[in-house]
């Protein structure tokens, strides 16, 4: 698991998006969790959190598959029977249970909102007979358990 930060056009740091990877690979395998646009799990942003907030909160799950890597051009249209296929996939096979355990935050409306400080807790899991083969856990990375 990985972090990409966000940073709006003026320049202000927003938050993260989480990122599933395998290896050197730098596709997020976890891509295809639902919803595709608009105020995704896979944003951390700190908007989200403020009592007005309308993304996820502090509790979400985010869902992957080593196959997304190899579908990146397959196009998001859910009346696409082979799309939908690689959706059911996607959600059979491997989830992060996300949960923001304690934060603080800067600023107090959606424009201005940003984090001072952030702790969160990520249980990883996948079917245990997967084998990540080039995915394995190196020195400082993180692991995940499997079910």
């Amino acid at each position: 698991m990985a972090w990409r930060g966000v940073v709006d056009r003026a320049g202000v740091f927003g938050g993260w998006t989480v990122v599933i990877s395998c290896g050197d690979d730098s596709t997020n395998l976890a891509d295809l969790t639902v919803p595709l646009r608009g105020t995704r799990p896979l944003y951390v942003f700190a908007s989200y959190l403020l009592p007005d907030g309308l993304g996820p909160g502090e509790e979400r799950s985010l869902f992957f598959a080593p196959e997304v890597a190899r579908k990146s051009s397959l196009r998001a249209d859910a009346s696409d029977m082979k799309f939908r296929q690689l959706l059911d996939r996607v959600y059979d096979f491997g989830r992060v249970d996300f949960s923001i355990t304690d934060y603080v935050l800067t600023g107090d409306r959606q424009d201005n909102a940003g984090f001072k400080s952030m702790s969160f807790e990520a249980r990883i899991s996948w079917p245990k007979s997967y084998d990540p083969g080039p995915c394995r856990q190196r020195p400082g990375q993180a692991s995940g358990k499997q079910r």
